[in-house]
């Protein structure tokens, strides 16, 4: 399938506009690893991905904050960073809300976590459910510039580092009746299908 004018100009638009991007990779993603990296590298986004895109967008991508690297011990330190996250069942549901409820034609959900999580919660999680190689010191950030000499993935990070952006997803949540599922429930279910 190839996206009209309109719709590739429409999505260009709200690219410009945004400050903060983030590419969440799925298994769609199979086949298009150089273009979806070259993506990440001209928005300077940090990307993350399924259990199933994983083995299509991980290999060879500086932009990669996969939780992989958390859980089995990769990282010895946090990176000062904060997102927006959700559960990819969760933007299933909502494009899902998108395409049949009414009054939603033509506007735009944010579909996400309103307030950004830290990586460090993130690590806490994990830690708190046994996956005890998950990181406890937060990486000075000195430390990561020095790494991002040597390291493509740290430098995909730099851009990213003590920032947290906050979103307004209210009407993800009214318009779509969104009930997101907790994050903390969407780690420890992530790193259990990662581990197995």
């Amino acid at each position: 399938m190839i996206a009209s004018d309109a719709d590739l100009d429409e999505i260009a638009a709200v690219l410009n506009k945004s400050k903060t991007i983030t590419i969440y990779a799925g298994a769609g993603c199979e086949g298009a690893h150089d273009e979806v990296v070259a993506t990440a590298a001209r928005l300077k986004a940090p990307m993350a991905h399924t259990s199933r895109g994983k083995d299509f967008v991980e290999y060879d991508n500086p932009y990669n904050v996969g939780m992989t690297g958390m859980i089995g011990g990769k990282y010895p330190m946090i990176p000062d960073m904060a997102m927006g996250m959700v559960d990819v069942r969760d933007v299933a549901k909502i494009h899902v809300a998108a395409m049949t409820t009414s009054g939603a034609a033509g506007k735009r959900f944010i579909a996400c976590t309103a307030e950004p999580i830290e990586m460090t919660s993130l690590a806490k999680i994990l830690r708190e459910d046994g996956y005890t190689k998950a990181p406890s010191f937060k990486a000075p950030t000195f430390l990561l510039k020095l790494m991002s000499l040597f390291d493509r993935e740290t430098k995909g990070m730099l851009p990213y580092i003590g920032k947290k952006a906050t979103l307004d997803n209210s009407a993800t949540l009214k318009v779509l009746n969104w009930k997101p599922t907790p994050m903390a429930n969407s780690f420890k279910e992530m790193a259990a299908a990662l581990s197995q």
